[in-house]
C-alpha cells in the first residue's frame, strides 16, 4: 500500500464525517440519490465523494481504497447483514494463488467503512466514519476461506466457506438473479459467488472503531 493510498484513505474519511449526524434522508435529499434500491446508500455515499470533488468509489477501490457502508441496529454495534466484496471469476481464481489473487489484492488495501445507525427515533443516519485494515490474523482467516473455495473450484471437493466455519469470510451467491451462473474449471455450475466478511466480524470491526 503506498502513501498516496493513506492520503486518499484520509480524505475520504474527513469528507464522509462531515455528514455524521446527517439522516439519510437528508442526505437523498442533498445528493439527488432517489433509488429505493438495497444500494442506496452506497449510492449516497459515491455522490457525497463526488460533490466534495473526490475519486468515485470505483477509481477509490482501483487505488486501494475500498469504500463500504454498513447499517446497524439502534442498540449496539450489530450489523443488519454480511459485507459484500467483488463478485468472482472462477476461472480466473482457478490460475491465482493466494498471494496473487484478487481476494488478497483487495484486502491488501484500505477499506473506509461509513456507518449508519437507526437513531432514538428510528430513523436512520450517518453516524461514524473511519478506515480500516486487516490485522495479520484476519489476513490469515482470509487465506484459509480462500484455499477452501479454491479446492472447491478446482476439484468439485469439499464446500464453499460459510460463515458457520468462522474463517472471516464465507462464499454465497452475488450474481444478478438465479440465471447469473458461471461453471468451474471442475464442471460444477453455480450462481456467481463473492466473498461476504462475515456479519459477527463487521460488528467486531465497528465495535472497536465507533
Amino acid at each position: 500500500m503506498s502513501n498516496q493510498d493513506t492520503v486518499l484513505a484520509t480524505s475520504v474519511v474527513s469528507c464522509l464525517s462531515r455528514y455524521k449526524g446527517h439522516t439519510v434522508g437528508s442526505l437523498l435529499n442533498t445528493t439527488g440519490v432517489s433509488s429505493n434500491a438495497k444500494s442506496r446508500l452506497a449510492m449516497v455515499v459515491g455522490k457525497l465523494l463526488e460533490l466534495n470533488n473526490l475519486p468515485s468509489v470505483k477509481d477509490a477501490r482501483n487505488s486501494g481504497v475500498n469504500v463500504k457502508t454498513v447499517q446497524i441496529n439502534a442498540a449496539g454495534a450489530n450489523p443488519k447483514e454480511s459485507m459484500s466484496f467483488p463478485a468472482i471469476d472462477f476461472s480466473a481464481m482457478a490460475k491465482q494463488s493466494w498471494r496473487t489473487s484478487d481476494l488478497y489484492r483487495y484486502l491488501s488495501g484500505i477499506f473506509v467503512i461509513a456507518v449508519f445507525r437507526d437513531n432514538p427515533k428510528g430513523v436512520q443516519e450517518l453516524c461514524c466514519v473511519f478506515s480500516w485494515e486487516p490485522s495479520t490474523p484476519d489476513l490469515r482467516k482470509a487465506e484459509a476461506a480462500w484455499k477452501k473455495a479454491h479446492t472447491k473450484i478446482l476439484t468439485g471437493n469439499g464446500d464453499f466457506p460459510k460463515q458457520k466455519d468462522g474463517s472471516l469470510l464465507h462464499l454465497r451467491p452475488h450474481g444478478q438473479n438465479a440465471a447469473d451462473t458461471q461453471t468451474t474449471p471442475a464442471g460444477e455450475t453455480h450462481t456467481r459467488q463473492s466473498f461476504w466478511l462475515n456479519r459477527v466480524d463487521v460488528g467486531r470491526i465497528v465495535s472497536e472503531n465507533c
